[in-house]
């Protein structure tokens, strides 16, 4: 939407005028029932249940594309606490709700791609525990996922470094590589 401001400034016998014309860019406005793309972050199954819609939403695997609607998505933006927005379980693909949410987008903003999480497993053990214990909680959780996967397809084979994870995590992780 565009508007015009006129300046009008007089100086002896000569007028001056002005124009200023400022383009405000439209901001997409959702309804209720529009839905929003999210993709999952976790690794298995991910249930959520819609606050306001009761819809039952599912991601089968890591990286799986949902349609959220807009009433249950912004309920669970601004419930502060929630983990599924917050650790975060889902990411929320739709740029022009995260530009409109702005913990959101303070959240995306601070959160570590994967490819870095992934250079993180990659540093000397001693560095990678320092490392991680200096990660939000968020990035903790997604590591101890990716690790998780890792150890599971063989990638991540060392066990120095799965026994400082399971130090670091508290999980059991060396079990699954000695079970195969």
């Amino acid at each position: 939407m565009a508007y015009t401001k006129k300046t009008t400034t007089a100086t002896g016998s000569t007028e001056k005028v002005t124009k200023t014309t400022e383009v405000k860019e439209d901001v997409k406005t959702f309804s209720p029932e529009d839905t929003v793309p999210c993709r999952s972050l976790v690794s298995g199954g991910l249930y959520i249940e819609g606050a306001r819609s009761h819809i039952l939403y599912s991601w089968a695997d890591c990286g799986d594309v949902v349609d959220v609607e807009y009433r249950d998505l912004i309920y669970l933006v601004r419930t502060r606490e929630d983990v599924n927005i917050y650790s975060p379980r889902i990411i929320i693909e739709d740029e022009d709700f995260v530009e409109q949410n702005k913990s959101v987008k303070d959240l995306y903003e601070s959160m570590y791609e994967t490819s870095d999480l992934n250079e993180i497993l990659n540093l000397p053990v001693p560095q990678m525990s320092e490392t991680i214990k200096k990660l939000p909680k968020g990035a903790k959780e997604a590591l101890k996922g990716i690790a998780s996967t890792m150890i599971e397809s063989h990638a991540l084979d060392s066990v120095h470094r799965i026994k400082a994870l399971d130090e670091i995590f508290g999980t059991k992780m060396l079990l699954t590589l000695v079970q195969e």
